[in-house]
C-alpha cells in the first residue's frame, strides 16, 4: 500500500510540472480539418489554454465551427521551419470561439510565409493581435467577415521591418484596449513593414490611437463603417512613417485628429466621401512645434466636423497649401462655422453634368461629343439668380498640367463634338466653365472619358502579276499603329495550289513573304494584324501568276507605257512592227469632222 501511494505522488508531481507545448496543427485527418479533431494535430492533442498552437497548413487550413470553443495561449499562423508550412489559414465559422492569450498570424521564424484568418464568430485575444507579425516578406491577411474580434491589448498590421499586415474590415466588430497601429516597423519604403485596413462596414473601436504610418508605411481605405477611437486619444496620420487615409464613405470618430504632426512623418488626408468629427485638429505641427509633412484633399461629399471654431485654423491651412481640393484646384475649399461645430467641405459645383460617354472608363471613339446640363442659376442664387452670359468647354488629359483647349459656346448650350481624331487609350478630362452676371466665372468639375483602342492600319500591301520564271513572288506591306502595340502578323491563303514561304515578321511593321505555285491563275493573300488589346485588321492582296511571260507583262500596268509601238503584241518591236509603223507614216490623223459620245 505505501508503495502505491509514493507512486500516485509521484504523478502528481509530473503532472503539476508539464509547461505549455507547441503543437502543431497539420491537418492530417482524411475526414475533416476542424480544430476539434485529434487526427489533425502532430501529436494527437488538442491545445489546451496552457498551450502554443501551430497552424502549419492552409486550403482550407483549420476550421473553428459552430458550437465549438478552441482556446490555447499564444497562436502562431504560418511558422518557418516546418515542411511545407509556408502558408497558413484559419477560419472561425459563424458561431465559433477561439479564446486565447496572443494571435499572430505569418509568424515566420526567419523563413518567409504567408498567413490567413477569416472571421465570422468570436475572437479573444487577451495580449494582441498582430498581422504580419515576424520576419521579412511575412504577410498577414485577416479577413473580418462577421462577428467579433478583441483584444485588451494593441492590433498590429505589419508588426517587424519587412512584414505586411492587411485587414479588410467588411462587417462586424473589431475592438482592441491599446492602440490600431497600421504599419508599424520602419523604415519607410523598402525595407519598413507594411500596413492597410481596408472598411467597407462593420465597427472598429480603437480605445487608444488610430494610427496610420507609425514608423513604417501605412493605408487606411474607408468605404464604410465607423471608426471610434478613445476618450482622450484619436487618430494620428504620419507618426514618424508615412500614412494616407482614403476616406469615400463611412464615419471617423476622433477625439484628436493629427496629420503628419511628429518630425520625420509624412501624413495625407484624402477625403472624396464620409464624415471625420474631431475635437481637435492638427496639421504639420503638434501644439507648434515642429512636425512632418501634412496634406490634405477634400473633395465630393467628404466632410471634416471639429467641435468648436477653427475656421482661423483651418483657413491658415488653406493658405499654406496644406488643405486643397483635387482637379487641379478647380473648386474652393469651404470653411464655416456652424454653432458649435466648423465644417470643412468642397461641395460639388452647381454644374450639373450628364457627360456623354458618362463617367471615368467609358470608351469614346476619337471624337466623341460630350453633353451637359447648364448651371441652375436659382442654385446659385435662389433670392436674386444671376443670368448665364457664356460657356467655356475645356479638355485636356491631365487637369493639373493644364488645358489643351478651351471652346467659347453659348450660355445655353448642352453639348459640343471634340474635333479628333484624339489619341488613342488615353484619358481626356473635360469641364464646362459659366460666366455668370453678376458672379464671375463658376469653374465647372471635371468629368472623364477613355477612348477607344486603335487599331493598327496596313497601309502599303499591293497587287502582284508576275510569271512562272519568276516565282517566287515577294510580296511586302507597311503596317502603322499609333499606340505602337503590335503582336503579331501573318500572311495566310486557302487555295491549295500556293504555298507561303520564308515569311518574315521580325519587323511587324514590314512584313514579308514569298509565293509559290505550280499552276498560273490569280490567288489571294491575306495579312491579318493583330495588337495588345485584341484588335485585328485584315486585308487581302492578289498574285497573278502567268505561264506566259509576255501575257504577263501585258496584264501589268506599265504595258501601255512602254509598248506603244508594239503593234503585233508579242512584247518585241521587230521589223514587223516598224512596217506597220511606216506603213501609217504621215497620216493626218487631226479631226476632221465632229464626233458624238
Amino acid at each position: 500500500m505505501l508503495k502505491k501511494t509514493v507512486l500516485l505522488v509521484c504523478v502528481l508531481v509530473l503532472c503539476g510540472s508539464v509547461q505549455a507545448a507547441n503543437l502543431n496543427f497539420d491537418d492530417g485527418d482524411l475526414a475533416n480539418s476542424l480544430w476539434g479533431t485529434v487526427g489533425n494535430w502532430e501529436t494527437g492533442v488538442i491545445p489546451l489554454a496552457t498551450d502554443n498552437p501551430h497552424i502549419l497548413r492552409d486550403s482550407p487550413g483549420a476550421i473553428i465551427p459552430n458550437g465549438y470553443t478552441a482556446v490555447g495561449s499564444s497562436v502562431f499562423m504560418g511558422v518557418g521551419g516546418w515542411a511545407n508550412s509556408d502558408s497558413a489559414a484559419l477560419t472561425v465559422e459563424a458561431g465559433g470561439t477561439l479564446n486565447v492569450f496572443g494571435l499572430n498570424l505569418a509568424a515566420g521564424g526567419g523563413v518567409p510565409v504567408d498567413a490567413t484568418l477569416y472571421n465570422n464568430g468570436t475572437i479573444t485575444a487577451t495580449a494582441g493581435i498582430s498581422v504580419g507579425y515576424q520576419s521579412a516578406d511575412c504577410v498577414g491577411t485577416f479577413n473580418q467577415n462577421g462577428g467579433t474580434a478583441s483584444t485588451d491589448s494593441h492590433i498590429l498590421l505589419g508588426v517587424v521591418a519587412g512584414s505586411t499586415g492587411t485587414l479588410n474590415l467588411n462587417n462586424g466588430t473589431v475592438t482592441n484596449g491599446g492602440m490600431f497601429v497600421i504599419g508599424h516597423a520602419g523604415p519607410v519604403g523598402a525595407g519598413g513593414s507594411i500596413g492597410t485596413l481596408n472598411m467597407i462596414g462593420g465597427t472598429l473601436n480603437s480605445n487608444q490611437w488610430f494610427q496610420v504610418g507609425y514608423r513604417g508605411t501605412g493605408t487606411a481605405n474607408i468605404s464604410g463603417g465607423t471608426i471610434n477611437t478613445g476618450s482622450g486619444f484619436g487618430a494620428r496620420i504620419g507618426e514618424g512613417g508615412t500614412g494616407r487615409v482614403n476616406m469615400t464613405g463611412g464615419i471617423l470618430n476622433a477625439n484628436k485628429f493629427n496629420i503628419g504632426t511628429f518630425a520625420g512623418g509624412t501624413g495625407h488626408l484624402q477625403l472624396d466621401g464620409g464624415t471625420i468629427n474631431a475635437q481637435t485638429f492638427e496639421m504639420g505641427e503638434l501644439l507648434g512645434a515642429p512636425g512632418g509633412v501634412a496634406t490634405m484633399d477634400i473633395n465630393g461629399d467628404g466632410k471634416l466636423i471639429i467641435s468648436g471654431n477653427h475656421t482661423a485654423l483651418i483657413q491658415g491651412y488653406i493658405n499654406r497649401g496644406l488643405i486643397t481640393t483635387a482637379q487641379g484646384g478647380r473648386g474652393t475649399v469651404e470653411v464655416d462655422y456652424n454653432d458649435p461645430n466648423t465644417v470643412v467641405s468642397a461641395p460639388v459645383s452647381p454644374t450639373l453634368v450628364a457627360p456623354a460617354p458618362s463617367g471615368v472608363g467609358d470608351i469614346a471613339d476619337l471624337s466623341p461629343t460630350v453633353e451637359w446640363i447648364p448651371v441652375d442659376v436659382s442654385e446659385v442664387n435662389p433670392i436674386t439668380p444671376p443670368v448665364r452670359t457664356a460657356q467655356y468647354l475645356n479638355y485636356t488629359t491631365d487637369p493639373n498640367l493644364g488645358i489643351i483647349a478651351s471652346v467659347t459656346l453659348g450660355p445655353d448650350e448642352t453639348s459640343y463634338m471634340i474635333p479628333g481624331p484624339l489619341a488613342g487609350l488615353t484619358t481626356y478630362y473635360w469641364s464646362v466653365d459659366t460666366d455668370l452676371n453678376p458672379g464671375g466665372t463658376l469653374l465647372g468639375p471635371y468629368w472623364s472619358f477613355v477612348t477607344a483602342s486603335l487599331a493598327p492600319q496596313i497601309g502599303v500591301y499591293d497587287n502582284v502579276i508576275t510569271a512562272t520564271g519568276l516565282l517566287p513572288a515577294v510580296m511586302s506591306a507597311t503596317v502603322t499603329d499609333l499606340e505602337g502595340d503590335l503582336v503579331s502578323a501573318a500572311f495566310s491563303a486557302t487555295d491549295p495550289n500556293v504555298t507561303l514561304q520564308n515569311e518574315d515578321v521580325s519587323d511587324l511593321y514590314a512584313p514579308t513573304v514569298e509565293v509559290l505555285t505550280a499552276q498560273e491563275g490569280t490567288y489571294v493573300i491575306t495579312l491579318t494584324v493583330t495588337d495588345s488589346g485584341a484588335n485585328v485588321t485584315v486585308d487581302t492582296a492578289e498574285v497573278s501568276v502567268y505561264d506566259d511571260a509576255c501575257e504577263a507583262a501585258q496584264a501589268a500596268p506599265s504595258w501601255a507605257d512602254f509598248n506603244y509601238f508594239d503593234y503585233d503584241l508579242d512584247c518585241k518591236l521587230d521589223l514587223t512592227d516598224f512596217s506597220e509603223f511606216a506603213y501609217q507614216w504621215l497620216d493626218d490623223i487631226t479631226l476632221q469632222a465632229q464626233e458624238t459620245y
